[in-house]
Order: C-alpha cells, then sequence, then structure tokens
C-alpha cells in the first residue's frame, strides 16, 4: 500500500505548507494571528468517498479529502496546505501510513479564509 502512494508521476501537485503564527500588536498588544510559510512538497489530493467521510467521524457537510505525500516530521494538525489555489486545513494528526516513516496521510478540509487569516 505505501510503496504504491508514491510511484512515480502520483504526487502530481506542489503543495505549500503553512504554519499559524500568533503575534502581538505593538500599540494595543491584541494577538494577530497569521500563517507563515514553512515549505513547499509534492503531494496527491484525494477526495474521499461517502463512507469514508462518515466513518471519519465528520458530522457537517464539508469537503474533505486526503492528502498523500512522502513522510515529514514538521506537520501537524493545526497547520495549513495550499494545493492548486485551495487553502485546506489539516483536521486530524497526521498518519505514519506503514509506520515507517514513508508515507503521510493527511486529513483535511477545505476553508474559505485562506492561508493570510486565522
Amino acid at each position: 500500500m505505501a510503496t504504491r502512494d508514491l510511484l512515480v508521476g502520483s504526487l502530481r501537485h506542489r503543495a505549500g505548507l503553512y504554519r499559524r503564527v500568533e503575534t502581538r500588536s505593538a500599540s494595543d498588544g491584541e494577538v494577530i494571528e497569521s500563517y507563515s510559510l514553512i515549505g513547499y512538497t509534492r503531494a496527491r489530493l484525494e477526495p474521499l468517498n461517502g463512507r469514508e467521510f462518515f466513518q471519519a467521524g465528520a458530522g457537517q457537510a464539508e469537503l474533505t479529502a486526503r492528502v498523500v505525500l512522502r513522510y515529514r516530521t514538521d506537520i501537524d494538525d493545526k497547520d495549513r496546505i495550499l494545493i492548486d489555489g485551495k487553502t485546506y486545513a489539516v483536521s486530524a494528526p497526521p498518519i505514519n501510513v506503514d509506520g515507517r516513516g514513508r508515507v503521510l496521510h493527511l486529513m483535511v478540509t477545505l476553508v474559505t479564509d485562506g492561508v493570510a487569516n486565522g
């Protein structure tokens, strides 16, 4: 399963990985949330079918997908990923598919406010 996920050409999207950053305003100390680029990677976006969507525990109707990429240790469930001009929020902890550090699955949901806003 895991080696099939990384066949040549299967990771066809260039994906930007973004981390949430909180800073304080100098004038009034208000917390300002933004997203900062942490890197690029190759990935594949797979929309989930109805059964997988239900099993993932989704209670409301929203676009949910799986992002497949090479294993990384710098992604968590507070990050966002930008693929083909659409921003997705990582909605669950990353899954190390085979336990050997080769393939990572991210469960994501489409967000409407992009990576610039919190």
